[in-house]
């Protein structure tokens, strides 16, 4: 019986061979191009693209635009980021919060959740069902925001998770 273990990592495609008891490389390469079906051609993508990264974010409980949530995609290319919050406690009052995609991490945009109730409901996660392209570090609208809808923010309290894919194009 032939044994082979293979794994991606950032650095590429690596295969071993277990030959004898001991793991020999089979291959060795490095990072697939990854084919447009658009337009057949194989593009700049690279496995780094691939792999989704996940930043937790604190919440914030202030009533301003962006008071709730305020973060910047730190890559140099666009991303394409979705975003689960985990309310672990209920703001004070009645209140309800929007997430999106803005300009600036002073703006309220709700893309992703659109006045979820985060008072009289207690505490409990929200996931977006969409996924929504973040421009590079320095673009128009580079910043994931949470803000108050309504209401009054004081007391929440929470963690964001803000699952992204670096995109080819910067």
């Amino acid at each position: 019986m032939r044994a082979v273990l293979g794994f991606l990592s950032r650095r590429g495609l690596f295969l071993l061979n277990n030959v004898g008891g001991k793991w020999k490389p089979l291959f060795t390469g490095g990072f697939p191009q990854v084919v447009d079906a658009d337009v057949g051609v194989a593009t700049a993508t690279t496995i780094d693209q691939l792999f989704p990264r996940m930043r937790r974010v604190a919440l914030g409980a202030l009533d301003a635009a962006g008071g709730i949530l305020a973060w910047q995609n730190p890559e140099a290319v666009k991303i394409l980021a979705r975003i689960d919050v985990d309310f672990t406690h209920a703001s004070t009052d009645a209140c309800t919060a929007s997430f999106g995609v803005a300009a600036d991490g002073a703006t309220l945009n709700a893309g992703f959740l659109d006045g979820v109730n985060v008072g009289t409901l207690g505490t409990q996660p929200y996931s977006s069902t969409v996924w929504l392209r973040v421009d590079a570090n320095g673009g128009t609208n580079d910043w994931i925001t949470g803000s108050k809808a309504s209401g009054a923010a004081a007391g929440l309290e929470g963690r964001a998770y803000i699952t992204y894919m670096k995109t080819s194009a910067a």
